[in-house]
């Protein structure tokens, strides 16, 4: 299944590959409804090449917890093999369907997962990724509860971050075809690669 992924995110792709367009935060995106993703499991697997997941083989995404400023969940993210570093994310709602990681709550944690295994200049650059970009600009999340779980960033250089999730690390084409056709939808066009993740239970 995984090379049935790769091959439609290829055509996919370069279909895509004749829109070069500046980020933008979609209209009309709906907050998230915590109670539906409670008991999911999420594994990235579609992902813009961007400084923030260059660490990464990829990551599990699942405990959703409602919050009172939005939601919390569980990461383990994936350095290489099956080495991984867990910890807790925190989002809080800024606007409709805006949400930004809590600093006070998650620099550290964020940095530790992100730096695990790195050099030292390479440990400084990610501290620095972490500050200024994904500490500081808003994330956009948007899922069907079922197929897909993308999460989409928009940096003031322009620059599209987006992470797409499936439910198992075997998507189906079904769940493919629904994420890119949702990002499709609100005019996203953006390169995206495959990751092949080993991520355990």
């Amino acid at each position: 299944m995984y090379h049935a992924l790769t091959i439609l995110a290829s055509l996919l792709i370069s279909s895509s590959l004749s829109f070069e367009q500046k980020c933008f935060y979609p209209d009309s995106v709906q907050e998230l409804n915590i109670q539906k993703l409670t008991g999911t499991t999420w594994y990235s697997l579609l992902r813009t090449i961007d400084v923030a997941s260059s660490n990464t083989m990829c990551e599990r995404v699942s405990n959703f917890t409602e919050t009172d400023d939005g939601f919390k969940v569980k990461l383990r993210t994936y350095t290489g093999g099956l080495k991984h570093v867990d910890w807790i994310s925190h989002f809080n709602l800024d606007r409709s369907g805006v949400y930004y990681e809590d600093k006070k709550q998650d620099d550290t944690a964020m940095t530790a997962a992100y730096a695990s295994g790195n050099k030292d200049e390479l440990n400084k650059a990610t501290k620095n990724i972490v500050e200024n970009v994904l500490m500081k600009d808003g994330f956009v999340f948007v899922t069907d509860y079922l197929n897909y779980f993308t999460t989409i960033l928009c940096r003031e250089s322009g620059e599209w971050m987006i992470w797409t999730l499936f439910p198992n690390t075997t998507p189906s084409l079904e769940n493919v075809v629904a994420a890119y056709s949702a990002m499709h939808n609100m005019g996203i066009f953006a390169q995206l690669y495959t990751i092949e993740c080993q991520a355990g239970h």
